[in-house]
């Protein structure tokens, strides 16, 4: 009902206006930014300002609908891990989830350098890697989620891992700090499909608000956008 309002008022105001006429309202009206497909996102935001957003849980911002969120050619709908794409290896090709590259000469013995215990963190030897503006995880990166979900599973006297993610100052603060929430998110599935158990698992994304250097810098900004793992109740 009140999306058939809205409509007819934006309808009546450009015909009167196209005639050369005015337009006096006979009640309150909705001022709000325009938002062509009704989606909750503004046009100057929405990158598919034609097509609503779908509401999924992923990448809700960009007012794009996600119809193979992770792009693995496999639709969401049939995809069991729909924010991690599938790996082509011959091992259940069809069920959208990655799986361990058997052929990966860094894991053949178990990936014991990618990770390890310092302190209060699971240090991890080299960065998450995402797609681009996306929480879509890139397949370079199992082998190291995979020594974290190991080291995870191996020590059940470390408790309650903290996933964290952070990003960069580019960009809209909100977006980033939804950015981060969602690859946490990405992070959090695969190591449960790994075989952690997800009561294990709390995940918190920062945005751009807790960043290790300046942003001033690409490189700074390299090492500012990470995900981080930390034991939850270590003092």
């Amino acid at each position: 009902m009140f999306l058939k309002m809205k409509v007819t008022i934006y309808l009546e105001i450009i015909f009167l206006l196209n005639c050369g006429g005015s337009y006096v309202p006979t009640g309150p009206v909705l001022i709000a930014a325009s938002d062509r497909d009704f989606d909750g996102v503004p046009d100057k935001r929405d990158k598919c300002p034609s097509d609503p957003e779908d509401k999924d849980g992923f990448a809700d911002y960009d007012g794009c609908p996600e119809i193979d969120m992770d792009k693995d050619t496999i639709p969401d709908e049939k995809d069991r891990c729909p924010t991690l794409a599938e790996v082509v290896n011959g091992l259940k090709d069809e069920d959208g989830c990655p799986d361990a590259l058997e052929s990966d000469e860094r894991c053949k013995n178990g990936c014991p350098d990618m990770a390890k215990i310092e302190k209060c963190q699971i240090k991890i030897s080299e960065p998450i890697y995402f797609d681009y503006d996306s929480a879509v995880v890139k397949e370079e990166s199992f082998p190291v989620l995979d020594a974290v979900a190991q080291l995870i599973v191996s020590h059940p006297e470390l408790g309650v891992i903290r996933i964290e993610g952070h990003t960069d100052n580019v960009g809209d603060e909100e977006y980033n700090h939804k950015l981060s929430q969602e690859r946490v998110l990405s992070v959090g599935e695969y190591l449960v499909l790994k075989g952690v158990p997800s009561e294990r698992l709390v995940g918190v994304g920062y945005g751009e608000t807790r960043p290790l250097t300046s942003n001033d810098t690409e490189e700074g900004r390299r090492i500012n956008r990470r995900v981080e793992f930390h034991i939850a109740d270590c003092k």
